[in-house]
């Protein structure tokens, strides 16, 4: 009887140092290494905040060029709305593809969402504007009152796009500066 008292002795103490163990893992990997992101989900995060950020920038060069012979009074004002709209549509569907890649940080996501709202916002005013200023066009207004309206309706457009750009800084610094210090990298930059 004394060797099956050893054997439970024994069998006990490992049962007791294979539980220490895994609990001593578990301690450290919840206070040490659960802090740090892992690299695959880093990669992911700066693969799609630099896809997000190579889109907002397509998306403003290419509105800003398009915006041009229009402020100068030159463009097509059927041409540049399609285009405009086109644009809006083609920037929605890219920021949405970054949602589909995986291992990213679920704050990107949040991001892409807001942005992508605010591209509907910036849409709805696009059609808004082009309406009204079809509808002007095709007024019997004289070219002085004509030039009046179309530069009050301009200039409340601007405004309504600054304030979505505000807002859009903004949500974007905040977001930023979360993901940078947790990522670092690029979203630093």
């Amino acid at each position: 009887m004394p060797e099956s008292t050893s054997n439970k002795e024994t069998a006990k103490k490992i049962i007791i140092s294979i539980v220490s163990t895994v609990a001593a893992a578990l301690i450290i990997f919840y206070f040490i290494d659960s802090k740090k992101p892992n690299q695959e989900r880093k990669q992911a995060t700066l693969r799609a905040w630099n896809s997000y950020m190579q889109n907002r920038k397509i998306f403003q060069n290419t509105m800003s060029e398009m915006s041009k012979p229009m402020m100068a009074g030159e463009g097509d004002l059927v041409k540049g709305q399609n285009n405009a709209l086109n644009e809006v549509d083609i920037t929605i569907s890219n920021l949405e593809n970054i949602k589909t890649q995986n291992n990213v940080d679920d704050r990107l996501f949040s991001l892409v969402d807001i942005t992508v709202s605010q591209m509907k916002e910036i849409n709805s005013h696009f059609k808004e504007v082009f309406q009204t200023l079809t509808q002007l066009a095709n007024s019997n207004l004289s070219e002085t009152e004509m030039q009046n309206q179309a530069s009050r309706i301009t200039t409340e457009f601007a405004t309504n796009i600054n304030d979505i750009k505000n807002r859009d800084k903004i949500r974007v610094n905040t977001f930023k500066e979360a993901l940078c210090k947790e990522y670092g990298g690029d979203i630093c930059d």
